[in-house]
């Protein structure tokens, strides 16, 4: 079987920087997200139609290891590079292991 963090971890460790998540609820957390924030084509599902949006992605066993649900992301805020966004929503990037073995996207309003 592949070990699939094997495979994010050069990524991570290449392109990653530090963040602190925060859930609704208030728990936070540092963890490691790749920052794209400038903006990257987000399909609405209601209309079908791309929008281009802020994100980050950060792996879902580094948000389970620190104790942080995704169910209880969309409101909390994530700091990435000085800048507070707010958590819109998010989207499973599973990996071929399953969805809590790949990523979280995590869509980004401009928090301040």
């Amino acid at each position: 079987m592949i070990d699939w963090q094997a495979h994010y971890d050069p990524i991570y460790n290449t392109l990653g920087v530090p963040a602190t998540v925060a859930s609704s609820g208030g728990q936070s957390a540092a963890v490691t997200v790749i920052d794209k924030t400038a903006g990257l084509p987000i399909t609405d599902p209601r209309s079908q139609i791309d929008t281009i949006r802020p994100v980050v992605d950060v792996r879902a066993r580094e948000l389970q290891s620190v104790g942080i649900l995704v169910s209880d992301l969309p409101q909390g805020t994530v700091v990435v590079n000085g800048q507070t966004w707010r958590i819109k929503s998010y989207l499973p990037k599973p990996s071929p292991g399953g969805e809590f073995d790949g990523e979280i996207r995590l869509i980004l309003l401009f928090e301040s």
